[in-house]
């Protein structure tokens, strides 16, 4: 009887196994067809994708955004820094962002979206974001800058975001209780105007700017 109970079981594992493997082969064989669609797709068809045609928008074509000038001034310093855009539809909000920095309340990335050379992934933000305004205000924070902090807070049991650490107010608390912080104008490298291609540099940029307000505010975490 144990005879038959461990051939059944064996059996069972065999079965068990098998299975396993068709859906191993399944997942692996549909990742090798998402990734060979991938390599067929260029930023200008992920453009037509998701361009909304009931609500055409000329002026903001991803054209610009691509023209070569645009993505050598979006993305040259890539390997060194971490990159963000925002966008904002009045060109007197950049100039303000460029003067005082860049407020943001609570979370960062509610309204900045981190940006890599992966044209595909920019075309798909910028779809999501264009609707928000033609003034895209780039930000650029050292990665030497960035990652120190970045290990420091992992040192600590606090739980916070780097950009609320790179601070040179408060927190201080608005009207709707929320945390509001403010990353440093010479993190702001410029503005990229998409109707027109044109790209305006900030005179206070300075990507690896190390305010002593950054080490208060990590000794605040101890």
């Amino acid at each position: 009887m144990e005879l038959i109970i461990i051939i059944i079981l064996l059996f069972y594992i065999a079965f068990l196994q098998y299975q396993l493997h068709r859906k191993t082969m399944y997942v692996e064989d549909l990742t090798n067809k998402m990734m060979e669609f991938e390599k067929r797709l260029d930023p200008e068809g992920v453009a037509k994708l998701l361009k909304d045609k009931n609500t055409p928008d000329l002026s903001l074509r991803v054209n610009t955004l691509l023209e070569a000038s645009v993505q050598r001034f979006l993305l040259e310093e890539e390997p060194t820094c971490k990159l963000f855009i925002h966008y904002t539809r009045e060109e007197s909000v950049a100039m303000k962002i460029f003067d005082e920095g860049f407020i943001f309340a609570d979370s960062f990335h509610k309204t900045a979206e981190a940006v890599t050379t992966d044209q595909i992934n920019l075309v798909y933000k910028h779809y999501l974001h264009k609707n928000y305004g033609k003034y895209v205000v780039l930000i650029a924070i050292s990665k030497d800058v960035f990652n120190y902090y970045t290990d420091e807070i992992g040192k600590s049991k606090k739980v916070l975001n780097v950009e609320q650490l790179l601070s040179e107010i408060g927190p201080s608390i608005n009207e709707n209780d929320d945390e509001v912080y403010l990353l440093p104008k010479q993190f702001i490298k410029g503005y990229i105007n998409l109707e027109t291609g044109e790209t305006i540099k900030n005179p206070n940029y300075n990507p690896s700017f190390n305010s002593p307000k950054f080490k208060i505010n990590l000794e605040k975490l101890a």
